[in-house]
């Protein structure tokens, strides 16, 4: 973990080589919006090279961000006063002390990345201190459907997630991918698979309860990401008709 005590996290974000660090600033106020992108980040692969780096306003909200996520690991800078940094790292990059008198050092990001790199990642599970909070279940976030229908015509992209969802069968998929059967064949793979199973039944949640997405997603095991895009093509609603089964393990948790 490095500490800066003179630079804000703005400015330092814009020295971050963004083709090596996906970075998400953590504001000293800790909010929902805050907790959904830091959801995204760890629930989502990171692109090949890259890592994760968290740049955390105030010490203190170390203890937050773990308590919501103490499996988590990242690379952290943290923003906060000389001495609420000396608890937290012994390595402040931006002060110079002699002789009990500190200096501000400037950051260059020639020297901020190479350093980032080095650094090891941090494991929440120490940072939890006495902050308490109910440990954040993540909804997987690797979208493979919707790197599938990418660039794929509308008529196909209904066609696939209605067949998908249990609406539809799949002559009609076939039919509107005659131009494209490799795709064709991925969307069936997706389908006889559990990621297929559990995005409909995630679906079926969402339309027969009402439930949020991301809630729905936990429950079953569903893609996010995945479960957002059919959302997007096909409307919830509790009147669709379903070629299967609404499953007794949602009528008991639902009903």
């Amino acid at each position: 973990m490095i500490g800066v005590a003179f630079h804000s996290p703005s400015l330092v974000s814009l020295m971050v080589d963004r083709e090596r660090f996906v970075a998400v600033v953590v504001p000293a106020h800790f909010d929902s919006e805050v907790q959904e992108e830091l959801e995204t980040l760890f629930a989502k692969k990171t692109p090949t090279g890259t890592r994760r780096l968290l740049l955390v306003e105030k010490a203190e909200t170390l203890s937050k961000v773990a308590a919501h996520f103490p499996e988590a690991k990242a690379r952290i800078i943290v923003f906060d006063v000389v001495e609420n940094l000396k608890d937290v790292t012994e390595l402040v990059i931006d002060v110079q002390e002699t002789d009990s008198v500190r200096k501000l050092v400037a950051i260059k990001p020639t020297a901020l990345n190479p350093a980032l790199i080095r650094l090891k990642p941090t494991a929440f599970e120490g940072l939890r201190h006495d902050f308490k909070a109910d440990e954040t279940k993540l909804a997987t976030r690797d979208g493979k459907l919707v790197v599938i229908l990418k660039g794929s015509k509308p008529t196909f992209q209904k066609n696939a997630i209605q067949y998908l969802l249990g609406m539809s069968s799949f002559v009609a998929v076939k039919r509107s991918g005659r131009q494209d059967k490799s795709r064709v064949v991925k969307v069936q793979e997706y389908a006889e698979s559990d990621h297929g199973t559990s995005l409909m039944h995630a679906f079926m949640d969402i339309s027969l309860y009402s439930t949020e997405d991301k809630e729905a997603a936990v429950f079953f095991g569903a893609d996010l990401e995945d479960l957002r895009l059919c959302v997007s093509v096909v409307e919830p609603d509790s009147d669709l008709s379903f070629n299967f089964e609404v499953p007794d393990k949602l009528k008991l948790a639902r009903e």
